[in-house]
C-alpha cells in the first residue's frame, strides 16, 4: 500500500485533532455541544 491509500479524512482529522490538543485547544465532540446536545453552547442551530 502507498502512503496514498492510506492517508484519509479520518487520519487528517485525528492528526489535526492531536495538533491542536499540544496546543493547548481542548476537544469536544460536536453532537454534545450542539443545541440538543448535553452541553449545548447555543440556544438553536440557526445561531453561528
Amino acid at each position: 500500500m502507498s502512503l496514498s491509500e492510506n492517508f484519509t479524512e479520518d487520519f487528517l482529522e485525528e492528526a489535526a485533532i492531536e495538533i491542536l490538543q499540544e496546543l493547548g485547544y481542548e476537544y469536544v465532540f460536536a453532537p454534545d455541544i450542539s443545541c440538543d446536545g448535553e452541553y449545548p453552547e447555543r440556544k438553536d442551530y440557526r445561531e453561528v
